[in-house]
């Protein structure tokens, strides 16, 4: 009732715990706080790896376009008995594109429309290179601009691509 006085009363559930209660949130903040500092410990590591490996990356194209050799990169079109018929320019490199054409008129374009008199020996030895899975080296003339060349036919890995190699000789 109003206005008792109560001796020995029990003290209540926060009063009882009040310094548990506060040691249990001060670990969690301290443990919530050591386990962000890690993750961020982490993701500096994680950035840092990510620039290396673009920068690594920027270097290998830097080498790759700047290679004295020209480099197409070609799917390769089969008819239905597994032939190939054609091609389509999916990558060069800058050594082709000061030899030939520029990348933007080349990339989607069928081998046939750019090179037409040169399909006959490279799809026979694309065909060569695809069913034996090996390089196939082959010298061409090319008649437009009067340059003989060691040319290099590969398989890649996903099966209807294939990579060649041109080198002025």
């Amino acid at each position: 009732p109003k206005g008792a006085v109560v001796y020995n009363r029990p003290p209540s559930f926060f009063e009882q715990y009040k310094y548990v209660l506060f040691g249990m949130v001060v670990l969690f903040v301290v443990a919530l706080l050591l386990f962000q500092s890690k993750r961020n410990r982490m993701l500096q590591k994680l950035s840092k790896a990510q620039l290396r490996e673009i920068q690594i990356g920027e270097n290998y194209t830097n080498l790759f376009d700047n290679m004295p050799i020209i480099y197409m990169q070609e799917r390769v079109v089969l008819d239905e008995s597994g032939d190939p018929v054609d091609t389509v320019f999916c990558d060069v490199n800058r050594s082709f594109e000061r030899s030939f054409y520029p990348k933007e008129r080349i990339i989607g374009r069928k081998g046939s429309e750019i090179f037409p008199e040169s399909m006959p020996e490279f799809l026979h030895f694309t065909k060569m290179a695809l069913t034996e899975k090996r390089a196939i080296t082959f010298p061409y003339y090319f008649k437009a601009i009067d340059t003989f060349y060691d040319v290099v036919l590969k398989g890649t890995h996903q099966g209807n691509m294939i990579d060649i190699f041109c080198l002025n000789s």
